[in-house]
């Protein structure tokens, strides 16, 4: 039942913008600018008056028609959540107290800050009991089935070669910051994000209760780690050919890419069939691989406490399956919970 809410918020997000237009509309005229020459400033001439009318607010790093209304969708979201939240009669495991409760909690700094990291204890208890590279294994389809998509990310997609069909997907994930260049690059903006994004992870390990010390060197653990995954990444330039993303590979294939990951109890786990899927970024995969089979326990161990305590502290106190699609995976269904 609990999936229903980011389900339901979803149709409220597509719905809403819709909801608000009374008529369809093409193009608006009065949008464009005349006194430019559509030969000279094609796009001053297609916008230019409305962006005359439309400066960008202070808060955003861009802004236009379809911008504008993404933030009106948000706005109307908020007064549609707000109202279910404030409502305390609605009938038990209805739309509007499911999403009413999952939106009053998450909205409840007070609360949150009160009980601290006490409602991920037990995930966490889990993390240090973990032994060996095969507990590690299964500690990342637990993550999956809480929708924390570390160190990769499993859902159903579209097969690139026959969109017809829906396979799973393999997807590079796991890094803390966005993307490969945070990690390496030299530039001042990189250097000063990671030197952050380390205060970062520090102090929200103080916040859980670890001593300064011990956060920084679980700091450093954490960046270091993910340094080695961010390295095996594709970055955003690579990224932009559709190939270099397409490896659509037999199920045995996959075993053997990375052999130290149980793939047979992670597909059984989730209730897929052991069909062809599509790995992103194969480097990757052999990457998380070598690190299962030779990074040291306590790293492993370090790198899953950060990724509960720190980026996805939110997501861990939702037990949500949603990275995997469900409504079209005729072929590999996931388990109804």
């Amino acid at each position: 039942m609990t999936n229903l809410v980011p389900t339901f918020l979803l149709v409220l997000a597509l719905a809403a913008p819709a909801l608000a237009q009374s008529s369809q509309r093409g193009v608006w005229s009065a949008d464009m600018n005349r006194s430019v020459a559509p030969c000279d400033d094609f796009f001053e001439f297609a916008n230019g008056a409305w962006r005359a009318a439309n400066p960008i607010p202070a808060a955003m790093p861009r802004w236009s028609r379809r911008w504008a209304a993404g933030e009106s969708t948000k706005e109307q979201l908020q007064v549609i959540l707000e109202n279910a939240a404030g409502k305390t009669s609605q009938p038990k495991g209805s739309v509007d107290q499911l999403i009413g409760d999952f939106y009053g909690a998450c909205m409840n700094e007070t609360e949150a800050n009160r009980q601290g990291v006490k409602p991920l204890q037990s995930l966490l208890a889990r993390i240090d009991a973990m032994q060996s590279p095969a507990d590690v294994v299964q500690m990342i389809g637990t993550f999956h089935e809480f929708a924390i998509p570390v160190p990769f990310a499993v859902f159903g997609g579209s097969d690139n070669n026959n969109p017809a069909e829906v396979i799973a997907q393999v997807l590079a994930s796991g890094l803390g910051l966005p993307d490969r260049d945070y990690y390496f690059k030299p530039d001042a903006r990189f250097v000063e994000a990671r030197e952050k994004y380390a205060a970062h992870v520090r102090k929200m390990f103080v916040l859980a209760g670890v001593g300064e010390a011990e956060a920084k060197t679980s700091a450093d653990t954490i960046v270091r780690f993910e340094q080695q995954l961010a390295e095996a990444s594709l970055d955003n330039v690579a990224r932009r050919d559709p190939k270099a993303t397409n490896h659509k590979m037999h199920f045995a294939d996959l075993q053997s890419l990375t052999p130290t990951f149980d793939w047979t109890g992670y597909f059984r786990r989730f209730e897929l069939s052991n069909d062809d899927v599509n790995v992103e970024e194969p480097k990757f995969l052999e990457a998380v691989n070598r690190l299962l089979a030779t990074a040291a326990l306590g790293d492993w161990k370090t790198y899953s406490n950060g990724s509960c305590s720190t980026r996805q502290r939110r997501r861990c106190r939702q037990p949500l399956s949603t990275r995997i699609s469900r409504s079209r995976a005729r072929s590999w269904p996931v388990r109804r919970r």
